[in-house]
């Protein structure tokens, strides 16, 4: 069905799946599935005195193709103030038959444009990601549009092997709905996911479990190939795998850099987005490495990320093959 009433949308946010949805689902109550209806402007790919003018004749242009028209804005945090003035007198009587949707990939609320969408109803439109205390109730929520019912329990046991990312989360359910397929088309009301379907099937990713892996790791301990593996073997797709650890290797040379400043642990801590009490237990690692030898490290690991994109690193093995000479200690060379 087609809205009729004007409409004015501003979307800002860092859930950009749950942003993208929102933005799709309005566009087309707008101008359902007539695509010449629409028109698209990319602001990035206009000068800043030219970005303003083009969103104003976009929007004061009549379409003799569709009945309603969309004007759809991406980087709308590039849209000129100076335009501003011109832009408020077009939201106070938009063109008849045209909406426009505004989204932002950055958003100052203290702007003078933020502060004038804001003056109109319903226009600003705001998806940011769960926080951490909220995780458990975003799991729930996910578990829902995918078909399962979950208790509390299990909830929040989801969040904890998951870790803060709610994007990770939907790719677990995704990966969860194609296991569960069978069941999932049986069940009325939905599948209830227990702790046991959880446990078998979902990789933990928490922040703990990788820095204890990454501990293991930057010490060459002779266990970080079996603790790799541990977490491969538990469902873990090793592109996921290895960004959880890449992220955490690259805040380990951050903590390590700060330590050879003379930064305290409080400091330390906070940047490495890990506790204090946590700092404390991994402090030692920080040393195991000298840090050119973590820069080298960081180098290496992004170009396997690089690879596991290109398609050039398939499948667990050969993603552990790939990881394995960076376990272990090099063999020093006999002198003869």
């Amino acid at each position: 069905m087609i809205a009729a009433a004007p409409m004015i949308r501003a979307y800002h946010g860092d859930d950009q799946v749950a942003l993208r949805r929102a933005f799709a689902d309005d566009l087309k109550r707008w101008c359902g599935d007539n695509e010449l209806g629409k028109e698209v402007l990319h602001l990035e790919e206009f000068d800043p005195a030219r970005a303003g003018l083009a969103v104003l004749e976009a929007c004061q242009t009549q379409s003799l193709f569709a009945e309603q028209r969309a004007v759809v804005v991406h980087e709308a945090e590039r849209f000129p103030e100076s335009a501003l003035p011109e832009l408020s007198k077009w939201l106070d009587d938009p063109t008849p038959g045209t909406a426009l949707f505004l989204l932002f990939g950055k958003w100052d609320g203290r702007s003078r444009t933020a502060k004038r969408l804001a003056a109109v109803p319903d226009a600003v439109r705001a998806f940011d990601a769960p926080k951490p205390w909220e995780m458990a109730k975003a799991v729930a929520k996910v578990a829902e549009e995918n078909g399962f019912r979950t208790t509390p329990a299990v909830a929040e046991r989801i969040a904890d092997l998951l870790g803060d990312s709610i994007d990770r989360v939907r790719i677990e359910f995704l990966k969860l709905s194609c296991y569960f397929a069978p069941a999932l088309a049986k069940a009325k009301g939905g599948l209830n996911l227990t702790p046991e379907m959880v446990e078998e099937t979902i990789v933990e990713q928490s922040e703990g479990n990788v820095f204890d892996f990454v501990e293991h790791f930057v010490k060459r301990s002779p266990s970080a190939p079996h603790m790799l593996r541990q977490m491969l073997d538990r469902g873990g797709d090793p592109y996921f795998v290895h960004s959880a650890v890449f992220n955490a290797v690259c805040r380990t040379l951050l903590g390590s850099l700060l330590s050879a400043r003379g930064a305290n642990e409080a400091e330390i801590a906070a940047a490495m987005g890990i506790t204090e009490r946590q700092f404390h237990y991994r402090r030692s690692w920080l040393r195991a490495r000298p840090i050119n030898e973590l820069e080298r490290l960081v180098v290496r690991l992004e170009e396997i990320e690089d690879q596991m994109k290109s398609g050039g690193l398939a499948g667990i093995r050969s993603y552990e093959l790939a990881m394995l000479p960076l376990m272990v200690a090099p063999q020093r060379r006999n002198r003869q």
